[in-house]
Parts: C-alpha cells; structure tokens; sequence
C-alpha cells in the first residue's frame, strides 16, 4: 500500500508539473491565481483528450464537472489513475515517456533525451526546436543545408560580435595584473553562457546594419549599371535616327 501511494504521489507531482510547462498563461507577464491556473490547465487537456466533451461545457459549473477526474490525477491523496490507454494518450500530449509519469524512470523524454546527447544540446533546446512551427523548422533546414550554412553564418556573427566588439568584457585586470589581460579560453566560455538576451539583440542588430550597408551598397552599384545601360540605349538610338 505504501508503494503505491508513492507511485502516485510521484505520478501526481510529475502531471501537475507537465500540466504546467504544457499548458502556460497567455498572459506571461500577469501572476494568475493557482485556482484560476489548475482550472485553465485542466479544461486545456480535457479538450485533447475528449473535445465533444470540452464543447458540451456551457460553463464553468459545466467545465469543473467535466474535469473532475483530471483533478482526482492531481491529489495525491485521492488512489484513482488513469487507465492505461488514457495514460498513454496523456504522455503524448505532455509529450513525455510512461516510463517518467509514473516513476520508473528520470528520463522526462528518451528521444529528447537520445538528441541531447547526439548533437550535444540541451533537452529544453532540443523540446524548444520541435515546438517550432513548420514553417521555421523548414527555415532551419534551408539555413543549415545549403551550401553557405547561413545558420552558421549568423551564429559565428553573433559570437565574433560579443568577443570582439565588447572588449572591456573581454579582458580583466586584477591586483597582481600590471595590465589588462585577455580572458582565457574557458573564461571567454563562461561569459558567452552569461550573454544576456539584451546583448544578444544588440549582435543581431549590429549584424543587420551591417547587411543593410552592404545590400545599400549592391543596390547602388546595381542603379550605377543600370543608367548606364539606359545612357548606352539612348545613345544607340540617337545614332539610329541620325542614320
């Protein structure tokens, strides 16, 4: 009896924890009473689970009845669980392994987990990409396949950026230093985990003035050879009717 009230005890913390990252507020930057937010979480996967039964809901009396055995999930104190077919069709949306909702294994997602370690990302960036529309991940694939690697392209832009253009960041002076020194290897590693969102905006800036000059530029040269070809048209047609 004891295991498994713990088992569920596991399998309520966990749920409750997915239910949150899954189903965040629309409004991020507003605090949401945890009523209103266990509520909104419950009825967002009710209407994955069963949406006939989502639309029969006229109201909130009729959304918190319908959700009632999603909130009996939630109580650890409460023995029900769902079935093993409603369990697996809730790792699928909460996009996590049976094995991790039910306390077997500390692997949230194998397959994310199995990138992680392939390509050396984190598991969140890993989950960050697949939630990224159609749309981008083409974008991605596009940027990373053809043959000038615009993907990396950018990225080295932006890390050429914080070393170099951000000097005073990338030097340090101490007591015993006579002089500035250069940041060593692993301390230039460190502080390009801590660049800031803001500094990284300032990189994509700099980078986007940067192409702005240089399309200026083209469209210059490209309005240059164009008047001159119209100057060439109009000399060849004055010498037509001269002739």
């Amino acid at each position: 009896m004891n295991t498994n009230l713990n088992r569920k005890e596991i399998f309520s913390r966990r749920f409750s924890e997915l239910m949150k990252e899954h189903f965040p507020p629309i409004n991020s930057h507003k605090k949401e009473k945890q009523i209103k937010q266990t509520a909104r979480e419950d009825f967002a996967l009710l209407q994955k689970l069963d949406i006939n039964k989502a639309n029969d809901c006229k109201n909130s009396i009729d959304r918190n009845n319908a959700t009632a055995t999603i909130r009996k999930w939630r109580n650890p104190l409460n023995k029900e669980m769902p079935t093993l077919q409603t369990a697996l069709k809730l790792c699928e949306i909460l996009e996590c392994d049976i094995e991790y909702i039910f306390g077997i294994s500390d692997i949230k997602n194998k397959n994310n987990f199995r990138a992680s370690s392939y390509l050396g990302l984190n598991q969140k960036t890993i989950q960050g990409i697949k939630d990224y529309s159609d749309i981008i991940k083409e974008l991605i694939d596009v940027m990373v396949c053809n043959d000038n690697d615009t993907l990396k392209y950018i990225l080295i832009n932006i890390l050429q950026y914080v070393r170099y253009f951000n000097i005073p960041r990338m030097t340090v002076q101490t007591i015993s230093d006579e002089k500035p020194r250069e940041l060593s290897y692993d301390e230039k590693q460190n502080y390009i985990k801590s660049v800031t969102m803001d500094e990284l905006g300032l990189a994509l800036h700099e980078i986007n003035n940067r192409y702005e000059i240089i399309r200026e530029s083209d469209f210059a040269k490209r309005k240059e050879l164009l008047e001159l070809e119209i100057q060439v048209e109009r000399l060849n047609i004055k010498r037509l009717k001269e002739k």
